[in-house]
């Protein structure tokens, strides 16, 4: 094993996350990386609460694709950033299959009304 994965350093591994978020984002289709920031907005805009569930379900309907589904999750800052949403502290299983019932992150609107 390296030694960069024994690095138990906050910082560093904060610093790291955000490297991987954009370099995941850039690299993700331009045309799917629009439709899921809308998706974003159109389900901030019908539920007060969401999960990355609820958005990949509305672009499954759409006639976009990325090679990475973790994309989503420069989607999800950039919409943090124009204050769509905001983290919850709560967390609730996948229903996608992909990610086999793992926990995710629920989102509060701030468009909701």
């Amino acid at each position: 094993m390296g030694e960069s994965q024994l690095n138990f350093d906050q910082y560093l591994a904060e610093q790291a996350r955000e490297r991987a978020i954009d370099a995941v984002g850039k690299a993700a289709d331009a045309a799917w990386r629009n439709a899921a920031l809308q998706a974003v907005q159109d389900v901030a805009m019908r539920q007060r609460e969401f999960t990355a569930d609820d958005v990949f379900e509305l672009l499954a309907g759409l006639p976009v694709q990325t090679h990475e589904a973790r994309a989503f999750g420069a989607v999800i800052r950039l919409a943090r950033k124009l204050e769509w949403c905001e983290p919850t502290l709560r967390y609730v299983n996948s229903r996608r299959v992909s990610r086999h019932r793992a926990p995710i992150q629920v989102w509060v609107s701030r468009l909701f009304s």
